[in-house]
């Protein structure tokens, strides 16, 4: 959660109170010279960077409300001359899935350590069900509350080898 604002022809990200002193986050500051263009995304907007790698790409979403401050931040970017455009939902979908997988990484002590993360990730998920098992949480499930969380085990382990196959890509 932060606040976007624009100070001395930079856009300012600040996070709010807990995130910025408690999990130490950082002030990101966009200069407006550098913004190639925006796209509008669900309730929120993305810039587009191409100069700095670190910026690019960068999101900002609205908490609920806010629809006229973040409208007059938007025009005022588009008075600058920079392009505002509306991203097309193929982009904004795809774009989840793709973050989605880089959230989703394997493991606590060998995070994105390959091998080391997915065993530990597996000996986490089967000390779990096997403790649901024996207190017998899962006997009792029907078979499409078996099936919704089989189905939800396969979307973590997806997310998981797809994040690590993109952080491997991206690195190279």
């Amino acid at each position: 959660m932060a606040m976007l604002t624009v100070v001395q022809d930079c856009l300012v990200l600040s996070p709010l109170w807990p995130w910025r002193r408690l999990l130490r986050m950082p002030v990101v500051r966009i200069p407006l010279s550098e913004v190639e263009s925006v796209y509008r995304v669900t309730r929120g907007i993305k810039f587009s960077v191409a100069g700095d790698p670190a910026l690019d790409g960068t999101r900002f979403r609205r908490w609920w409300g806010g629809a006229e401050s973040l409208e007059r931040l938007i025009q005022l970017i588009h008075s600058r001359g920079i392009t505002v455009q509306t991203m097309p939902r193929s982009e904004r979908v795809k774009g989840f899935a793709r973050d989605h997988a880089v959230a989703q990484r394997p493991g606590w002590i060998w995070r994105d350590r390959g091998r080391l993360g997915f065993l530990e990730s597996a000996v986490a998920l089967a000390f779990a069900f096997t403790v649901l098992f024996v207190t017998g949480l899962l006997s009792d499930l029907s078979t499409p509350m078996l099936v919704w969380l089989v189905l939800i085990v396969a979307v973590v382990v997806w997310g998981g080898f797809a994040g690590y196959r993109l952080r491997k890509k991206v690195r190279r």
